[in-house]
């Protein structure tokens, strides 16, 4: 069972705790560059140490496309961000490794094993059952049914993205809508306690205005 946490620390707190109170545990990999959340930030660094409490697992979840990396700088990088994670941190972080948006480049690829693990070699990834709800959807249909049937596979790598689940079921646009929401309101906070000069709401104005 893995999460991958492109957008929301928050949700996948939520679900960390979920998981916990099933006596679920499963890996939750984390961007150390993304654009949605700082990891060091107190706000989303109490949120990790969080999840580790719960005795979940954190790996690296690793956006090669944007980056522009090759083999032998793809496994130089996750060696900087195993460390950078692991100092800040102060645990051992897992030596597991997803790929953001993956593509035939790191698909089914096996580097390295003594440096980390790919999700995404072929032991983890064609041999046995993979699973996903890649853009807020089951490919495959739910998997719950697969599970419930008399067919369910022994071995599953069984993907969720938390920004995706919630209380109620909601499409993808309006999930992200929401979030988007969210964040306005934690940088409207956050610049009303880090600047005297900010008026709180002046950042609602300012969307409203260009829109």
């Amino acid at each position: 069972m893995r999460h991958d946490v492109d957008l929301s620390l928050e949700k996948a707190l939520r679900l960390a705790q979920i998981e916990r109170q099933n006596k679920v545990v499963s890996t939750f990999f984390v961007r150390l560059n993304a654009p949605f959340f700082n990891i060091f930030d107190s706000t989303h660094y109490k949120l990790i140490k969080e999840i580790l409490k719960l005795g979940h697992q954190i790996g690296i979840h690793l956006d090669v496309n944007s980056q522009k990396l090759t083999k032998k700088s793809i496994e130089e990088e996750i060696t900087r961000q195993f460390r950078v994670f692991e100092d800040y941190f102060n645990f051992s972080v897992e030596k597991i490794v997803s790929f953001h948006r993956p593509t035939r480049f790191v698909l089914n690829k096996n580097f390295k094993s003594d440096i980390f693990i790919n999700v995404y070699n072929s032991q983890f990834f064609s041999k046995i059952k993979y699973l996903s709800d890649s853009r807020g959807k089951w490919k495959e249909g739910c998997v719950c049914k697969l599970l419930e049937s008399s067919h369910s596979p022994l071995n599953l790598q069984v993907l969720t993205h938390p920004i995706w689940w919630g209380r109620k079921h909601r499409d993808s646009n309006k999930s992200l809508a929401g979030y988007l929401k969210e964040k306005v309101e934690y940088l409207d906070e956050s610049l009303t306690q880090d600047s005297l000069v900010y008026q709180k709401g002046s950042l609602y104005k300012v969307i409203k205005k260009n829109r």
